[in-house]
């Protein structure tokens, strides 16, 4: 067995390489660890965030409704031209939450949505129409009411279904980052300590 023999010089070069060899692997666990909190927050923004956004929208587009239907009731016609525009902007937002269907039931809450607007926005159109012409609160109105509140009260849902993942994320997010700093942090001792007892043992010999 050949028995190889380092130079003083070439055994404190490899005191000096190997730590700083697990100094470098340090810095690449938390460069990937760091990448994963970046896709761990962009994931945050790109697809809870976009959800609870449009219902917000579509939440304001039907109180605006709402509130136009019940002063029609007393006489005050003003911005009724105004209702089969938000309507159709409702129709498109709902279209965009059924494109971005992220969470666990979350495509039941949509699919609610969109078989009660089915008959919301029909009944929206009539109302409107009729209120050009006559005064005066009506079964259909009721009906329109209810039917409001329940959308509404589905899309609370859904941001809540929504909100929930962004905070599950972020605690995913607060975990990757204590794992980065574990992994940083032993393997910085881990460094330190292998210098100490390969100096004590070069010095020895």
């Amino acid at each position: 067995m050949m028995n190889i023999k380092f130079s003083i010089k070439t055994k404190f070069f490899i005191i000096i390489l190997i730590p700083a060899l697990l100094l470098l692997f340090v810095i690449y666990l938390n460069y990937v660890h760091l990448g994963s909190l970046g896709r761990s927050a962009e994931l945050i923004l790109s697809k809870n965030y976009r959800s609870i956004q449009v219902a917000q929208q579509i939440r304001q587009l039907l109180e605006v409704n709402r509130n136009r239907i019940l002063m029609t009731l007393f006489q005050d016609r003003v911005t009724v031209q105004d209702g089969p525009i938000l309507n159709q902007n409702i129709s498109s937002l709902l279209k965009i939450c059924k494109d971005n269907i992220t969470e666990p039931g979350e495509k039941q809450i949509i699919d609610n949505l969109f078989e009660k607007y089915k008959k919301y926005g029909p009944l929206l159109d009539d109302l409107l129409k009729d209120n050009q012409n006559s005064i005066g609160y009506s079964e259909r109105h009721y009906e329109y009411l209810s039917l409001t509140a329940f959308l509404i009260s589905d899309l609370n849902n859904l941001v809540l279904i929504n909100e929930k993942a962004m905070e599950a994320a972020e605690e995913q997010t607060r975990q990757i980052a204590k794992k980065g700093l574990r992994y940083s942090v032993g393997l910085l001792f881990a460094a330190i300590l292998f210098s100490i007892i390969f100096s004590y043992i070069l010095s020895s010999k």
